[in-house]
């Protein structure tokens, strides 16, 4: 890692300016000098997301693809992150980014139905965790508030088309098997995918994308783990 990057108080990556004490993992940071952090899905949604755009991110983490989905001028951003530290960056990254966009951060975590859930983390300085049980277990477990996707989708009064951005390592294919209703009005999706263990099956990246294909999707692109899907016409 650059010490450059380590005197410095923030750095800029796919656009965006991070305060680097916002970034509390060595790994994050190597990422963010070496301008690879969360590559895949910057790509994806400066090539298909359109301005004007209804967006609904799950899982915004520090708020980078957040703000990298703000700069592609929105006209609403709905951005849900579990984890109580992180929804704090992400509206911080938002307003220092995209202080002009309509957006809001709801910390919660997306689950199959409404409620309080078991969430897994490495540490204090972790930047990602998981829904208990769909894999290994994390060093530390939290209780958090959970909402399924089409709750919301109705708190937020999003009734017309919108756009889903999602990275909830792991809870993809609950969401596509058990909330099948909150994509009625979903026109795309870039989704980054794991592997998990979900009701009794491992789903791996390939059984998620083709759990998406199966709702009237079609797979446009594909970057390693994460793709974006396509509405298909009716």
């Amino acid at each position: 890692m650059s010490r450059i990057l380590l005197r410095r108080k923030e750095a800029s990556i796919h656009g965006i300016t991070v305060p680097l004490e916002a970034v509390r993992t060595v790994h994050a940071l190597k990422e963010i000098d070496r301008g690879t952090y969360e590559g895949s899905e910057a790509a994806l949604v400066a090539r298909y997301l359109t301005p004007g755009s209804t967006v609904v991110e799950l899982g915004a983490s520090l708020g980078i693809i957040s703000s990298v989905i703000g700069k592609t001028a929105p006209a609403r951003l709905v951005c849900v992150e579990a984890m109580p530290e992180l929804a704090v960056s992400a509206r911080r990254l938002l307003a220092l980014n995209c202080p002009g966009v309509n957006s809001q951060v709801i910390q919660c975590a997306i689950a199959a139905s409404d409620g309080v859930i078991a969430f897994d983390y490495t540490g204090h300085d972790s930047l990602a965790g998981r829904v208990s049980g769909l894999g290994p277990k994390k060093p530390h477990t939290m209780q958090v508030p959970a909402k399924c996707l089409s709750t919301i989708l109705a708190e937020a009064a999003i009734t017309g088309p919108f756009f889903l951005v999602s990275d909830i390592e792991g809870m993809e294919a609950a969401l596509f098997l058990d909330d099948a209703r909150a994509f009625a009005r979903c026109s795309g999706m870039i989704l980054e995918s794991h592997y998990a263990d979900y009701c009794g099956r491992q789903y791996t990246p390939d059984d998620v994308f083709a759990l998406g294909e199966s709702l009237g999707f079609k797979l446009v692109e594909r970057i390693r783990n994460v793709a974006y899907l396509a509405r298909v016409p009716a």
